[in-house]
């Protein structure tokens, strides 16, 4: 059951283990923050247990789809936006880059918050690829808090327009991937089958341009708690 194929409980929106996972999530996010003296003392160990899992997880999630025969060019690629999130989380947590940093912090919390929210996702507990998408989207954002709260990373207003012209970049690169193999990276070619965000944002491809709309609110409401830190700077 946990690598099986074909599992007899499909995931269920807001079911007892997407609640519990969401709490997982939050909790990680408290205790980062109230111990953050302590994390800021044993840094390191943060790092690695991060990479480590994130690394892991990966590598485990690949292999369990050739072992399935289920890896294809159309949708095993890391060009889903939380792909990418988290192959960049994996270069911050390992070079400590602030350009990184700026990129993972807009990305990475809006595109992170909205997968655990309204997952696509066809495994649920206890199933290997549960327990993967969960805590690979929970880490990517444990590793921002850490680098807010702990490492004390500052979030400029102009770091919004690096991540936006990433993301575009990134989405750029999609669009090509898709044109090749037939597949849907970034949802650029319809919406998910499970219920997002992009279900109020009109048809397809209407709801690509509300996209770019909802993405800069997002990204101004991140930056948001930090402007009087940065006025002070």
């Amino acid at each position: 059951m946990f690598f099986s194929a074909h599992h007899n409980h499909h995931f269920k929106a807001y079911s007892f283990e997407h609640i519990f996972m969401i709490g997982v999530l939050l909790a990680g996010l408290a205790v980062i923050f109230i111990y953050r003296s302590f994390f800021r003392q044993h840094e390191a160990a943060f790092i690695r247990t991060a990479l480590l899992l994130l690394i892991a997880f990966e590598a485990g999630y690949h292999s369990w789809l050739i072992w399935d025969h289920s890896w294809k060019l159309s949708t095993s690629l890391p060009l889903e936006l939380c792909d990418i999130n988290m192959y960049i989380c994996i270069l911050l947590l390992y070079t400590k880059r602030f350009l990184l940093f700026e990129i993972l912090y807009f990305n990475g919390i809006g595109g992170e918050l909205q997968a655990i929210l309204t997952p696509a996702l066809s495994f649920s507990f206890p199933h290997f690829r549960f327990f993967h998408f969960f805590f690979v989207h929970s880490i990517v954002i444990w590793s921002i808090a850490f680098f807010v709260f702990v490492k004390q990373y500052p979030v400029y207003v102009r770091s919004i327009w690096k991540a936006y012209v990433f993301l575009h970049i990134a989405a750029g690169v999609a669009f090509i991937v898709n044109k090749l193999t037939g597949g849907n990276y970034m949802f650029l070619v319809h919406k998910p089958r499970s219920q997002s965000l992009l279900d109020i944002l009109g048809p397809y491809p209407w709801y690509l341009l509300s996209l770019e709309g909802v993405t800069i609110v997002i990204f101004f409401l991140l930056w948001l708690p930090f402007r009087r830190r940065e006025r002070i700077m």
